[in-house]
């Protein structure tokens, strides 16, 4: 019984809840979809808005429009007015400016086709000024370069003078290197000059400066050329033309003339010019004006100057590829390696004679005596050669400079060097026993004169030929009766050659005088006696000395060198040679400029020296040492003056007075540069 009741309780227990459970969907059911029902008329009300919104924006858009389109109406409307009213003036302006504009334009371009030829030739020398300048302005760093380095060189003489305790520099390096720094602080100074006047040169003159320009870089390249491939790390060649041919070209050379050198000479002249001593380089002849002159007559210096008139017509012409070279072996830089060989350029003659001496140097730079001793293969040597003529092939066959299209190799000497290595050996065997055997020349037979101390022109001049107080012994002496006249045709060595004051040079403040042809080992004296109060070298006046005497300073400038004894507070004896005359400073050649001024005055107070020149003398002397009697040249005298003294006396004094020597060889040394 029991059991039954709790069975219908459970049964009706159970169907409650699925009642309850039914209900319970159902109540979920409706909450959904009422829900539903809500978000979907939320999303209708929003994508009514939306359509709304868009429609606001296209209304928005379309007024706009209307707006940008009204706007551009009225600035149109506006334009079309003011064009109305622009377009009379216009036409007012046109009718009365119409005719004179054209007429102004007609000028215009009748003045430019009138001037066109200047207008051009304007710009092409502004083109060349700024060429100038620039290339100027490079040449004067390399050369202040230069300067840097002689004062380094200068540096390194004082040591090795310390080193071996000459502290007189009798050696002479000291000096030699104070000259050279002179030559490059004269050399930026002149830069500096060519600076200031480019810019009031007509185009001839540019065209000159620029040639000179052009020959000067062509002249550095060869002459870094010149200074021997062992400065670049080749120390396989010793042999620089300097080296070889300085001071005694004919001696030092002469083992070069045997039947070898002269068929190697033969066979390069005939590759370079076809063994014509008188040509040039025929690549711009055609239209030269000077193509038809014979070099063989000129000097170096003339064929220096036609070089250069040479490379300044190339320039004209507008060739970039130029060349001036010279003679049987087509040479250049041939005042250069003339003075290196202990020529004249003033005097000697670019001849034959003169071109087969000059080619030596240029054998000599290619390695020639290394090549004669053996040290150096002919394969070597034939392409040191192929580099100096430009004709001659390499041993691979080709030219040095094929490349370029103003030369092209030809012919080869290989085999004749192959072959003659050792007929070359002993010719200058030969060539050196030779000189070791020879005479010595016999002595002058010049008669002699020496000066006396005095002021009279009547009593300067004596037959005897014992030396002056000083040592010195006059052999040849000039009084102004000889030497003060401006005629070419007076049989003198030495002429006036310009004027004080004249009306070509009216700033020039002294009296030039000099040998017509450049002969140099002439010295200036005076006949009285005085005080040497200066001796400097300036940009202008070269070497210069300036001594005290008759109430007046005389000035003499350009010297080669000074006389023996002419040192800066020295008494001057009359009759003493003060200097050579020479070439040094701004000169066009070898002279004196013989300037006088008051005492102490400096440049531009310059008096007449016109009645002065009476106590001007001209000599040329020999110097006889007080230990040996033997006559030494007066271009070696302040050498003797030193080997001259007492090698004992010297030692004494060197010991006592090393540091004030040194000092004051340094103070000369600085003050001066």
């Amino acid at each position: 019984m029991a059991s039954a009741t709790i069975g219908k309780a459970a049964v009706s227990i159970g169907r409650k809840l699925v009642v309850n459970a039914q209900n319970f969907q159902n109540g979920i059911s409706r909450g959904v979809s009422t829900a539903g029902d809500r978000v979907k008329r939320t999303g209708r009300k929003i994508s009514n808005f939306q359509k709304a919104i868009n429609r606001e924006n296209k209304v928005q858009d379309q007024l706009e429009v209307k707006e940008a389109r009204d706007s551009q109406r009225q600035e149109l409307e506006i334009f079309r007015e003011a064009k109305k009213v622009a377009a009379p003036v216009t036409n007012i302006v046109k009718k009365v400016l119409k005719k004179p504009l054209e007429a102004l334009w007609q000028l215009v371009l009748a003045w430019a086709l009138d001037n066109l030829p200047t207008i051009i030739k304007e710009v092409r020398t502004f083109i060349k000024k700024i060429r100038l300048f620039v290339g100027t302005v490079n040449a004067a760093i390399r050369q202040t370069g230069s300067v840097f380095k002689q004062l380094f060189n200068i540096t390194k003489a004082l040591v090795q003078n310390i080193k071996e305790l000459d502290f007189r520099d009798r050696s002479g390096r000291v000096e030699e290197e104070k000259n050279k720094l002179f030559i490059e602080a004269n050399k930026v100074g002149e830069k500096i000059d060519i600076l200031k006047s480019i810019w009031g040169k007509d185009e001839k003159e540019l065209d000159e400066m620029l040639a000179a320009l052009d020959a000067e870089k062509e002249g550095e390249k060869l002459a870094d050329a010149w200074k021997g491939d062992s400065e670049r790390g080749d120390t396989g060649v010793d042999v620089s033309p300097t080296e070889t041919v300085t001071g005694d070209p004919a001696g030092a050379i002469s083992t070069m003339d045997g039947d070898f050198t002269k068929r190697l000479k033969k066979r390069i002249r005939n590759a370079e010019s076809n063994g014509d001593y008188s040509a040039m380089w025929s690549g711009a002849l055609a239209g030269f004006p000077r193509a038809g002159e014979d070099i063989t007559k000129m000097t170096i210096n003339q064929v220096h100057d036609l070089q250069t008139d040479y490379l300044a017509y190339q320039t004209s012409i507008g060739r970039t590829e130029k060349s001036a070279a010279m003679g049987a072996y087509q040479m250049l830089m041939i005042k250069e390696v003339a003075t290196n060989m202990g020529l004249d350029p003033a005097t000697t003659k670019f001849d034959k004679a003169t071109q087969d001496l000059m080619a030596n140097a240029w054998l000599n730079k290619a390695g020639y005596q290394e090549y004669a001793k053996g040290k150096m293969s002919p394969e070597e040597f034939n392409d040191r050669l192929a580099v100096q003529f430009a004709s001659l092939k390499k041993t691979s066959g080709v030219g040095e400079y094929d490349d370029q299209s103003i030369n092209s190799a030809y012919d080869s000497v290989l085999p004749m060097l192959q072959q003659g290595q050792g007929e070359a050996k002993q010719e200058q065997v030969e060539g050196k026993a030779a000189q070791q055997t020879a005479p010595s020349p016999p002595p002058s037979s010049t008669t002699t004169t020496t000066t006396q101390n005095t002021g009279d022109a009547s009593n300067v001049t004596s037959s005897s030929a014992t030396p002056t107080n000083s040592g010195i012994q006059i052999t040849k002496q000039l009084t102004p009766k000889d030497f003060n006249t401006t005629d070419t045709s007076v049989p003198s060595p030495i002429i006036k050659t310009s004027g004080y004051k004249t009306p070509s040079r009216p700033s020039h403040a002294g009296i030039d005088f000099a040998p017509p042809h450049g002969t140099r080992g002439w010295y200036c004296a005076l006949s009285v006696s005085g005080k040497v109060t200066y001796l400097d070298y300036g940009s202008g006046y070269g070497n210069y000395c300036i001594i005290e005497s008759q109430g007046v300073d005389f000035l003499f400038a350009h010297l080669e060198q000074y006389g023996p004894g002419i040192k800066r507070g020295a008494h001057y004896k009359a009759g003493m040679p003060i200097g050579e005359v020479g070439h040094t400073g701004r000169s066009t050649g070898t002279h004196l400029h013989f300037e006088v001024r008051p005492i102490g005055a400096g440049g531009g107070s310059g008096i007449n020296p016109g009645p002065y020149v009476k106590f001007l003398r001209f000599i040329q002397y020999k110097r006889t040492s007080t230990s040996n009697n033997t006559n030494i040249s007066g271009t070696a005298a302040e050498r003797s003056e030193s080997v001259s003294e007492s090698a004992a006396s010297n030692r004494t004094n060197e010991s006592n007075n090393v540091i004030t020597n040194t000092v004051e060889v340094l103070k000369q040394t600085f003050i001066k540069t």
